[in-house]
């Protein structure tokens, strides 16, 4: 996983949640690693990548939740008209969390 973003701590209910739904653990850190961020309602940081969206804590220290949305690909279709302005690329994490708070 040395390619991956690690340094987030996974919630009880975070890995409660992973093992009701099916997801592993490297699942989780894909979807936070490679996925699309935006900002929650609650002002939380979401990231959505395939069908496992994870939800983190504002200052992205907690992976709070995660949820597979299955073959529900409403979500993902909704961030398609952000994803010119939030950037997919790794290396560019922290800019988009300045940017979207």
């Amino acid at each position: 996983m040395s390619d991956l973003i690690e340094d987030i701590i996974l919630t009880e209910n975070c890995l409660t949640k992973a093992r009701e739904a099916g997801i592993s653990i490297r699942k989780i850190f894909e979807a936070i690693t490679y996925g699309t961020p935006w900002v929650t309602d609650l002002g939380g940081l979401s990231f959505y990548y395939g069908s496992i969206e994870v939800l983190t804590c504002a200052n992205f220290e907690y992976a709070i939740t995660v949820i597979d949305h299955g073959q529900d690909t409403t979500h993902q279709i909704a961030l398609e008209d952000f994803s010119s302005i939030v950037p997919q690329n790794r290396e560019h994490l922290v800019y988009a969390e300045r940017m979207l708070s």
